[in-house]
Protein backbone atom coordinates (compact mmCIF):
# COMPACT_ATOMS: atom_id res chain seq x y z
CA UNK A 1 0.00 0.00 0.00
CA UNK A 2 1.07 3.62 -0.55
CA UNK A 3 1.56 6.29 2.11
CA UNK A 4 -1.71 8.01 1.13
CA UNK A 5 -3.77 4.82 1.37
CA UNK A 6 -2.20 3.91 4.72
CA UNK A 7 -2.78 7.43 6.04
CA UNK A 8 -6.54 7.29 5.51
CA UNK A 9 -6.95 3.61 6.37
CA UNK A 10 -8.69 2.85 9.67
CA UNK A 11 -7.19 -0.66 9.93
CA UNK A 12 -3.73 -0.20 8.41
CA UNK A 13 -2.87 3.32 9.48
CA UNK A 14 -0.21 3.23 12.23
CA UNK A 15 1.78 6.43 11.68
CA UNK A 16 5.27 6.92 13.05
CA UNK A 17 7.49 9.94 12.61
CA UNK A 18 11.20 10.37 11.99
CA UNK A 19 13.02 13.47 13.23
CA UNK A 20 16.29 14.52 11.60
CA UNK A 21 18.55 17.45 12.46
CA UNK A 22 21.65 18.22 10.40
CA UNK A 23 24.39 20.78 10.93
CA UNK A 24 24.44 22.53 7.57
CA UNK A 25 27.29 21.69 5.20
CA UNK A 26 28.58 18.92 7.49
CA UNK A 27 28.07 15.18 7.95
CA UNK A 28 26.81 15.71 11.53
CA UNK A 29 23.28 14.34 11.96
CA UNK A 30 20.92 13.61 14.86
CA UNK A 31 18.17 11.12 13.98
CA UNK A 32 15.35 9.90 16.25
CA UNK A 33 11.91 8.34 15.95
CA UNK A 34 8.73 8.22 17.98
CA UNK A 35 8.38 4.51 17.22
CA UNK A 36 9.12 2.03 19.97
CA UNK A 37 12.00 0.59 17.97
CA UNK A 38 14.85 1.80 15.74
CA UNK A 39 13.92 2.42 12.11
CA UNK A 40 16.21 2.28 9.08
CA UNK A 41 15.11 4.64 6.34
CA UNK A 42 17.14 5.76 3.36
CA UNK A 43 20.05 3.69 4.61
CA UNK A 44 20.19 5.66 7.89
CA UNK A 45 19.14 4.57 11.38
CA UNK A 46 16.65 6.63 13.37
CA UNK A 47 16.96 5.72 17.04
CA UNK A 48 13.90 5.26 19.20
CA UNK A 49 13.37 8.00 21.78
CA UNK A 50 10.37 7.40 24.10
CA UNK A 51 10.50 10.96 25.45
CA UNK A 52 10.29 12.60 22.01
CA UNK A 53 7.03 14.27 21.01
CA UNK A 54 5.75 17.29 19.11
CA UNK A 55 2.86 19.72 19.07
CA UNK A 56 0.33 19.83 16.28
CA UNK A 57 0.87 22.27 13.46
CA UNK A 58 -1.15 25.44 13.88
CA UNK A 59 -3.56 26.54 11.19
CA UNK A 60 -2.16 29.83 9.91
CA UNK A 61 -2.78 31.89 6.79
CA UNK A 62 0.84 31.99 5.70
CA UNK A 63 2.46 28.52 5.59
CA UNK A 64 5.86 30.20 5.12
CA UNK A 65 5.63 31.29 8.77
CA UNK A 66 4.79 27.85 10.17
CA UNK A 67 6.71 26.79 13.28
CA UNK A 68 6.94 23.46 15.06
CA UNK A 69 7.66 22.66 18.71
CA UNK A 70 9.18 19.33 19.78
CA UNK A 71 9.92 18.03 23.28
CA UNK A 72 12.90 16.04 24.56
CA UNK A 73 13.83 14.89 28.07
CA UNK A 74 15.88 17.67 29.66
CA UNK A 75 18.86 15.40 30.27
CA UNK A 76 19.05 14.21 26.64
CA UNK A 77 22.41 14.65 24.91
CA UNK A 78 20.80 16.61 22.05
CA UNK A 79 19.43 19.14 24.55
CA UNK A 80 22.85 19.53 26.19
CA UNK A 81 24.32 20.54 22.85
CA UNK A 82 22.13 23.59 22.30
CA UNK A 83 20.28 24.48 25.52
CA UNK A 84 22.86 26.97 26.76
CA UNK A 85 24.24 28.50 23.60
CA UNK A 86 23.15 28.91 20.01
CA UNK A 87 24.37 26.41 17.43
CA UNK A 88 27.70 27.34 15.84
CA UNK A 89 26.06 26.93 12.43
CA UNK A 90 22.65 26.55 10.82
CA UNK A 91 20.88 23.34 11.92
CA UNK A 92 18.42 22.04 9.33
CA UNK A 93 15.41 19.98 10.38
CA UNK A 94 13.37 17.41 8.44
CA UNK A 95 10.26 15.62 9.68
CA UNK A 96 9.28 12.36 7.97
CA UNK A 97 5.94 10.68 8.50
CA UNK A 98 5.03 7.20 7.39
CA UNK A 99 3.58 3.75 7.86
CA UNK A 100 5.67 0.58 7.82
CA UNK A 101 8.27 1.37 5.11
CA UNK A 102 6.30 4.10 3.32
CA UNK A 103 7.57 7.52 4.41
CA UNK A 104 7.20 11.01 3.01
CA UNK A 105 8.92 14.27 3.83
CA UNK A 106 6.29 15.96 5.99
CA UNK A 107 7.92 19.29 6.90
CA UNK A 108 11.31 21.04 6.81
CA UNK A 109 12.72 23.96 8.73
CA UNK A 110 15.60 25.12 10.91
CA UNK A 111 16.42 24.84 14.60
CA UNK A 112 15.73 28.15 16.36
CA UNK A 113 15.94 27.65 20.13
CA UNK A 114 16.30 24.94 22.77
CA UNK A 115 15.03 25.72 26.26
CA UNK A 116 13.81 23.92 29.37
CA UNK A 117 10.16 24.36 30.30
CA UNK A 118 8.55 24.91 33.66
CA UNK A 119 8.45 21.33 34.92
CA UNK A 120 12.22 20.89 34.29
CA UNK A 121 11.73 17.39 32.93
CA UNK A 122 11.20 18.36 29.29
CA UNK A 123 13.08 20.64 26.93
CA UNK A 124 11.28 22.69 24.30
CA UNK A 125 12.81 22.54 20.82
CA UNK A 126 11.51 25.30 18.52
CA UNK A 127 11.86 24.93 14.76
CA UNK A 128 11.04 27.67 12.30
CA UNK A 129 10.76 28.00 8.53
CA UNK A 130 13.81 28.51 6.34
CA UNK A 131 12.58 32.05 5.63
CA UNK A 132 13.60 32.97 9.19
CA UNK A 133 17.23 32.88 8.05
CA UNK A 134 16.57 35.89 5.83
CA UNK A 135 15.93 38.02 8.89
CA UNK A 136 19.64 38.00 9.72
CA UNK A 137 20.89 38.91 6.29
CA UNK A 138 20.26 42.65 5.95
CA UNK A 139 21.72 45.86 7.39
CA UNK A 140 24.22 44.09 9.59
CA UNK A 141 27.28 46.26 8.85
CA UNK A 142 28.04 49.04 11.35
CA UNK A 143 30.41 52.00 11.30
CA UNK A 144 32.79 51.55 14.23
CA UNK A 145 36.43 50.85 15.03
CA UNK A 146 36.19 47.12 15.60
CA UNK A 147 35.73 44.58 12.82
CA UNK A 148 32.23 43.11 12.66
CA UNK A 149 33.12 40.12 10.48
CA UNK A 150 32.82 36.72 12.25
CA UNK A 151 36.19 35.11 12.86
CA UNK A 152 37.06 32.34 10.35
CA UNK A 153 34.07 33.23 8.15
CA UNK A 154 34.42 33.56 4.37
CA UNK A 155 34.71 37.34 4.68
CA UNK A 156 37.39 37.02 7.35
CA UNK A 157 39.25 34.36 5.32
CA UNK A 158 41.54 33.40 8.22
CA UNK A 159 42.27 29.67 8.13
CA UNK A 160 41.40 28.34 11.59
CA UNK A 161 43.56 25.25 11.07
CA UNK A 162 46.62 27.51 11.26
CA UNK A 163 45.59 28.85 14.67
CA UNK A 164 44.54 25.74 16.56
CA UNK A 165 45.95 24.24 19.73
CA UNK A 166 45.61 20.50 20.33
CA UNK A 167 46.31 18.46 23.42
CA UNK A 168 44.87 16.35 26.21
CA UNK A 169 42.96 17.52 29.26
CA UNK A 170 44.86 17.37 32.57
CA UNK A 171 42.17 18.72 34.92
CA UNK A 172 38.52 19.78 34.88
CA UNK A 173 36.64 21.90 37.41
CA UNK A 174 33.26 23.36 36.55
CA UNK A 175 33.77 25.87 33.77
CA UNK A 176 37.56 25.54 33.67
CA UNK A 177 39.70 23.08 31.72
CA UNK A 178 43.46 22.62 32.20
CA UNK A 179 45.96 21.35 29.65
CA UNK A 180 49.68 21.75 29.12
CA UNK A 181 48.98 22.95 25.57
CA UNK A 182 47.24 26.06 26.91
CA UNK A 183 50.61 27.25 28.19
CA UNK A 184 52.22 27.00 24.77
CA UNK A 185 50.59 30.24 23.57
CA UNK A 186 50.36 33.72 25.07
CA UNK A 187 47.70 34.93 27.51
CA UNK A 188 44.25 35.49 25.95
CA UNK A 189 45.34 33.86 22.69
CA UNK A 190 42.37 31.49 22.98
CA UNK A 191 39.95 34.01 24.54
CA UNK A 192 36.91 34.35 22.29
CA UNK A 193 37.86 31.20 20.42
CA UNK A 194 36.22 27.79 20.30
CA UNK A 195 36.96 24.68 22.37
CA UNK A 196 36.03 21.40 20.67
CA UNK A 197 35.82 17.97 22.27
CA UNK A 198 33.95 15.19 20.45
CA UNK A 199 30.81 16.75 18.98
CA UNK A 200 30.62 19.55 21.55
CA UNK A 201 31.72 23.13 20.92
CA UNK A 202 31.96 25.90 23.50
CA UNK A 203 33.09 29.52 23.42
CA UNK A 204 36.23 30.23 25.43
CA UNK A 205 35.58 33.00 27.95
CA UNK A 206 39.10 33.37 29.34
CA UNK A 207 42.61 32.01 28.79
CA UNK A 208 45.34 31.94 31.43
CA UNK A 209 48.59 30.82 29.84
CA UNK A 210 50.62 30.80 33.08
CA UNK A 211 48.20 28.40 34.81
CA UNK A 212 47.58 26.47 31.56
CA UNK A 213 43.84 27.01 31.89
CA UNK A 214 40.81 28.14 29.91
CA UNK A 215 37.35 29.06 31.11
CA UNK A 216 34.38 27.98 29.00
CA UNK A 217 31.17 29.94 28.68
CA UNK A 218 29.37 26.75 29.76
CA UNK A 219 30.63 23.29 30.77
CA UNK A 220 30.67 20.36 28.37
CA UNK A 221 29.03 17.19 29.74
CA UNK A 222 31.12 14.04 29.80
CA UNK A 223 34.58 15.60 29.64
CA UNK A 224 37.30 13.52 31.27
CA UNK A 225 40.98 13.83 32.09
CA UNK A 226 43.06 12.51 29.20
CA UNK A 227 40.50 13.46 26.55
CA UNK A 228 41.85 14.90 23.30
CA UNK A 229 40.63 18.37 22.31
CA UNK A 230 41.11 21.14 19.76
CA UNK A 231 41.04 24.83 20.74
CA UNK A 232 40.96 27.61 18.14
CA UNK A 233 42.40 31.06 18.70
CA UNK A 234 40.04 33.92 19.42
CA UNK A 235 39.96 37.52 18.20
CA UNK A 236 38.99 40.79 19.88
CA UNK A 237 38.29 42.28 16.42
CA UNK A 238 40.80 45.11 16.72
CA UNK A 239 43.19 46.17 13.99
CA UNK A 240 46.24 45.27 16.06
CA UNK A 241 45.09 41.70 16.71
CA UNK A 242 44.16 41.29 13.07
CA UNK A 243 47.72 42.24 12.11
CA UNK A 244 49.79 40.70 14.89
CA UNK A 245 47.94 37.40 15.30
CA UNK A 246 46.40 36.66 11.92
CA UNK A 247 48.37 38.85 9.46
CA UNK A 248 44.99 39.59 7.94
CA UNK A 249 44.77 43.39 7.63
CA UNK A 250 43.53 43.10 4.05
CA UNK A 251 40.23 41.65 5.35
CA UNK A 252 39.87 43.94 8.39
CA UNK A 253 36.45 45.61 8.17
CA UNK A 254 36.71 48.06 11.07
CA UNK A 255 37.07 51.83 10.73
CA UNK A 256 40.14 52.33 12.86
CA UNK A 257 40.60 56.02 12.07
CA UNK A 258 37.28 57.32 13.33
CA UNK A 259 38.11 60.61 15.09
CA UNK A 260 37.65 60.78 18.85
CA UNK A 261 35.87 64.13 18.56
CA UNK A 262 32.81 64.79 16.46
CA UNK A 263 34.04 67.14 13.70
CA UNK A 264 30.58 68.48 12.90
CA UNK A 265 30.06 69.84 16.41
CA UNK A 266 33.63 70.24 17.73
CA UNK A 267 35.18 71.57 14.56
CA UNK A 268 38.07 70.11 12.66
CA UNK A 269 40.67 72.46 14.16
CA UNK A 270 40.96 72.95 17.92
Amino acid sequence: MSYDSDEISVASGQPVELFQWRLKDTSTYWRYTTAGYDIVYGGETFFTEPGLSRDRFEEINDPMKQELICYFPTNHSFVNLFAFQKPTGLVEFTLYRGHDTNFVQYWTGILKTVSTIHNRTSARILMGPFTDVLGDRFLTRRYHRSCDVPLYSNECAANKELYKVTGTITAISGYTVDAVAFGSVSDDYLKGGIFVANQYKRKIKAHDSYNQRITLIYPIPGLYVGQIFIAYAGCNHTKFTCIDRFNNLLNFRGCDYIPNDEPFTQGILQ
